[in-house]
């Protein structure tokens, strides 16, 4: 067959890929016309509170009539974008990967794993806490201080499209399920028992498995040495380390980078359809698990089109090359709209009405930025009475010389990795400009917005400031290996911190009261109490309190039934608003005395406060 009847083919099949997908769009937009585009309106003439499947038949079949659009639009204009193989050149060689490097690579990873190994069964905190009873397992949703009455398993359809406070990480919520289900299967485990591990593998593997696609991405930019010491800086890096071992999807997005980068180098010197399509697939699993990488992409994919469009103004290439990443972002969003576009409605109420995302951010947010960054904390301590909150600045008021001089080591390191990669030009420069401009970008937005960006919505800078590190460690040629060790001292030695440290600790208060957590307690007498807290997951005999008057009868209660009462609380100055004069008795420490405090990390919110009813005279 020759090379024209060849193409040929190639082309009839896509075709007809894209007949079948057009058909088969139009038969479930008609079939579904009667009543799935009304199902929101439906609800709303009703003045009910519309349920997830209401979003999904309404928004699922808007994506549908969007993408048979975006489907005529790639047919009409595709002999624009497919014609011949149009590419900047071919790809630079590289020294191979021989049987040694690899075996480095597989100690790299078994030291990472070491290191994060052990945050694998940390106490949940809130948004793991609540992901958990919201979108993997369920909660029990009538419950006595003797006799749990009845348990709410989550339904898959809230799995995949419940997002009522606008945090399902749709992949993170499926993959995690399906791992706590295949868990309880294997071990006969207990209906709503809680099992960290389990419901963290996806992000713990999904973190190596990006550790090593950054290594790809460097080593067709930098060499072998550059991908080396990136993959060894996320190793120890503390921001890497925590989003790895936690349930959300964000090891899954810092993946989607990764994997967008090394296609995306790929591409521009290939011109291969199928690097192309491997950068579209980076961009979608970005999205898909952290809708607010939108910044990011908009960011990366605008710099592209400006350095190709040069490129192309100046003769240096095709009309094709300058169109296929437009393509591939296309049909990334072709993918994307039916599984995200029901989960878009609720996460924009989030942002309208939602608490946590309302308020301004302080003029320190960029140094705190930059501690993230740097070595995974904040910069600044902004709880000096924790003692066991991490931060840059607490480290270096203890060791003021030494943390001086290994941050200097390590942020020049940095910076001069940048500037190689910027004199290198293409790719090599987006990958280390994208993500710190995308961050200043996504919050000059929320500011205007009047709104908060919480620092880790900006996680996707972090593959680009590790690969900086690593390109530039690898620089100093033949000191290399002192002066890598030196520069990655600071972020380890925080890492390390962060190994046996929960973010919330909310397993703790049950532990202090039961002896264990459900099903394996070791007391039951005590009546235990909670507000403003996820601890009822670790204990379905705990009493969930919502106002003063919840809290007056369980007190009224345990006198009564002269029992041994508990009442644990965090978020305390939200618990202050809503229940004022339960939070003024408890710390009055005349009816109740302290049970325990458990500190919580970047934030007083996540410190948790137990306190035990003191007992009566009579």
């Amino acid at each position: 067959m020759n090379k024209t009847a060849w193409l040929w083919l190639v082309k009839s099949k896509g075709w007809l890929l894209a007949g079948f997908l057009l058909i088969g769009l139009g038969l479930f937009v008609v079939t579904t016309a009667g009543e799935w585009p009304g199902a929101m309106a439906s609800v709303a003439a009703e003045g009910k509170r519309p349920k997830v499947i209401a979003y999904v038949h309404t928004y699922a079949w808007w994506a549908a009539v969007i993408d048979m659009v975006l489907i005529v639009l790639l047919a009409l204009t595709s002999r624009w974008w497919t014609r011949g193989s149009q590419s900047l050149g071919s790809l630079p060689v590289v020294e191979r990967i021989g049987l040694k490097r690899w075996l480095v690579v597989l100690a790299l990873l078994v030291f990472a794993v070491w290191l994060r190994w052990p945050r694998m069964e940390l106490s949940f905190y809130n948004d793991e806490a609540f992901n958990f009873m919201r979108m993997v397992c369920g909660d029990w949703r009538e419950r006595d201080a003797d006799v749990v009455m009845r348990f709410r398993e989550v339904k898959w359809v809230e799995t995949w499209w419940l997002n009522n406070i606008g945090n399902n990480s749709q992949p993170h919520s499926v993959l995690s399920r399906l791992s706590y289900d295949a868990w309880r299967g294997i071990t006969g485990s207990a209906q709503g028992e809680v099992k960290e591990l389990a419901v963290r593998l996806p992000a713990f593997l999904a973190g190596l498995s990006g550790l090593v696609l950054l290594g790809f991405a460097v080593r067709s930019m930098a060499g072998n040495g550059a991908a080396f010491w990136a993959m060894l800086a996320g190793a120890v890096h503390g921001w890497h380390l925590r989003y790895s071992t936690e349930a959300r999807g964000y090891s899954l997005m810092l993946l989607g980078v990764c994997l967008g980068w090394w296609f995306l180098h790929r591409a521009v010197h290939s011109g291969r359809w199928r690097d192309w399509a491997g950068y579209g697939l980076g961009m979608f699993l970005t999205i898909w698990s952290f809708p607010g990488s939108i910044y990011f992409l908009a960011v990366q994919n605008g710099l592209l089109m400006a350095w190709l469009g040069w490129r192309w103004q100046k003769g240096e290439l095709e009309l094709p090359l300058l169109l296929r990443p437009v393509v591939t972002g296309i049909v990334a969003v072709m993918v994307a709209l039916p599984l995200m576009l029901p989960l878009m409605p609720q996460l924009l109420l989030t942002l309208r009405e939602g608490a946590g995302i309302q308020g301004e951010m302080r003029s320190t947010w960029q140094t705190d930025m930059f501690g993230y960054l740097l070595a995974g904390c904040r910069g600044l301590d902004w709880q000096v009475w924790n003692p066991r909150n991490i931060s840059v600045c607490r480290w270096f008021l203890e060791m003021p010389w030494t943390i001086a001089v290994l941050a200097v080591v390590t942020v020049g390191t940095t910076v001069f990795g940048s500037v190689r990669l910027l004199r290198q030009g293409g790719v090599a420069a987006l990958l280390v400009v994208s993500g710190p401009l995308a961050v200043e970008v996504a919050w000059f937005a929320m500011v205007a917005k009047g709104q908060v960006l919480h620092h880790w919505y900006g996680l996707y800078a972090l593959p680009g400031v590790l690969a900086a590190l690593g390109v530039g460690i690898a620089g100093f040629r033949r000191v290399q290996v002192p002066f890598g060790a030196l520069a990655l001292v600071l972020p380890l030695l925080l890492a390390w911190q962060w190994r046996d440290t929960p973010k919330q600790d909310e397993r703790g208060p049950v532990l202090a009261v039961r002896g264990a957590v459900y099903p394996h307690y070791a007391s039951h007498e005590a009546l235990f109490g909670a507000f403003w807290c996820n601890s009822v997951i670790y204990d379905p005999r705990m009493l969930a309190l919502a106002t003063d008057a919840d809290f007056d009868a369980l007190v009224a209660r345990a006198r009564a039934e002269k029992r041994d009462l508990y009442v644990n609380f965090s978020h305390r100055d939200l618990a202050k608003q809503t229940m004022p004069e339960a939070v003024a008795r408890l710390e009055k420490g005349q009816e109740f005395e302290a049970g325990g405090v458990f500190w919580g990390q970047e934030e007083p919110q996540f410190t948790q406060y137990l306190f035990k009813l003191r007992p009566t005279n009579d």
